[in-house]
């Protein structure tokens, strides 16, 4: 358990250090004692680019009104962190969202 905790810690610190990085927001603690493994991460537009991240078949959940709600696993890695968020900031900056009839595997 200690070590899944202590990844966990490791995948929120990247995930967080990424939302700064791209210059979204977070309500989310960054005291990594006080963060259970979630990150909300607001970006505009939230609930239309949880939908087209979804029909990209990257497993995320929308949470008005906090954002876009990411939780990496133990069985996650970092470059799948990094690759989520930096498709995050694409669709952002290209506005590039799925149209209401794309549906994804999951809901």
């Amino acid at each position: 358990m200690d070590r899944i905790r202590a990844k966990s810690k490791q995948m929120t610190a990247r995930l967080l250090a990424a939302v700064d990085r791209y210059g979204f927001t977070s309500a989310a603690s960054r005291d990594p004692d006080r963060l259970a493994g979630t990150v909300a991460v607001a970006v505009p537009d939230a609930a239309l680019v949880a939908r087209t991240l979804k029909a990209r078949e990257f497993l995320v959940d929308y949470r008005p009104p906090v954002g876009i709600r990411i939780s990496p696993h133990f069985y996650n890695t970092m470059d799948e962190i990094d690759r989520i968020m930096a498709e995050m900031a694409s669709i952002v900056e290209k506005k590039d969202y799925a149209s209401a009839e794309q549906r994804s595997l999951v809901t």
